[in-house]
């Protein structure tokens, strides 16, 4: 296991503090002498600047510190909408769910060349992808497992209309076509864009989900990306569910496939955690919802194929750049192709 970000040598990643700090000190009425330490930029996701950084100042005689993380949009394309990242992270506030308190966002792009949040900095450790969590210690492991899979059942239990969280992308369909929309929409934008060479693995994988889309048969809160190393825990306890950039309003299968998905997958476990019937029986007894296995093999299929597309637009960004592109990338996509023909089989 490795703390939640760690520190990189990017020298092209810098924070303008002096701005920061004028910033910070329109959100502090009345705080006094405000300075940061400790300003680190950290290797988080890939299409993100991410910042560890200590807040400082005085209210009177007395003097406070903070602990602070700092998310800034990436200077790549598709950067999703740190506005609501952030209304999310304050009405969670009020739930269940572990989450990172939020402080301040600017949506501006004004303030440090392009929007960002702040939000605390939580302890604990997250698991890199593709290890296993609590390698030496199955009990813990297990105690891990079963919180991991409660709190995904708890977000996905949660009222989101009373919480008024109805500022998250959802489909524009009705509940029950939501994955057929998807399908549609997935395999329309390929072909009209042509963003992807021909393939028969793709446009069998984009066909399939064409035509075995299952019905949805409720919306949730859906983080998008639940999987260890975008939890931080401790003991086998979860501390804070962090990057909830790609949270929106959708079907909770498709959060708990996510969780399955076979490219996540170390050995047979799951994420590293569990086997994957164990991890559904588990988000059954917790949520109450009946999982069609249908609708797991569904999402597996339109999972990798957006993984595929996601790591051929990382390769056409870098040749766009000038760079070299990753050589692990050309592996992982005849990877994904591989797993795609695996599970239509």
């Amino acid at each position: 296991m490795t703390d939640e970000t760690q520190p990189t040598a990017d020298a092209e990643t810098t924070l303008d503090q002096t701005r920061l700090v004028e910033f910070i000190r329109q959100e502090l009425p009345g705080a006094e002498a405000i300075s940061l330490s400790d300003v680190i930029p950290a290797s988080g996701g890939l299409s993100r600047d991410h910042f560890f950084l200590d807040l400082q100042w005085s209210e009177g005689a007395t003097r406070h510190e903070r602990p602070l993380v700092l998310i800034r949009d990436g200077d790549r394309p598709g950067q999703t909408d740190r506005g609501a990242e952030f209304r999310l992270l304050r009405a969670l506030e009020r739930t269940t769910v572990p989450a990172p308190k939020a402080y301040w966002c600017d949506t501006s792009g004004q303030r440090l060349e392009r929007p960002f949040i702040v939000m605390e900095r939580v302890g604990g450790a997250v698991t890199p992808p593709l290890q296993i969590p609590y390698a030496e210690s199955p009990a813990m492991r297990q105690e891990l497992t079963e919180r991991f899979v409660d709190v995904l059942g708890d977000l996905h239990l949660l009222d989101w209309k009373a919480l008024g969280i109805d500022f998250l992308e959802t489909a524009d369909c009705a509940t029950e076509d939501f994955a057929q929309t998807a399908a549609d929409a997935f395999q329309a934008t390929i072909k009209t864009l042509g963003i992807l060479e021909p393939n028969p693995t793709i446009e069998r994988g984009l066909a399939w989900c064409v035509d075995h889309a299952p019905r949805t048969r409720r919306w949730s809160i859906c983080h998008g990306d639940y999987k260890p190393d975008n939890i931080l825990h401790e003991d086998g306890e979860i501390l804070a569910v962090i990057d909830w950039e790609r949270a929106r309003i959708g079907d909770p299968v498709a959060d708990l496939s996510y969780v399955c998905a076979p490219h996540l997958q170390v050995g047979s476990l799951a994420c590293g955690l569990a086997e994957p019937e164990d991890i559904v029986r588990r988000y059954e007894e917790r949520t109450g919802f009946e999982v069609d296995p249908r609708a797991i093999q569904f999402w597996h299929v339109h999972i990798l194929l957006l993984t595929y597309l996601y790591f051929h637009l990382r390769t056409a960004d870098a040749a766009q750049r000038g760079r070299d592109g990753d050589p692990l990338v050309k592996p992982l996509m005849d990877h994904m192709l591989n797993l795609i023909e695996q599970t239509l089989a």
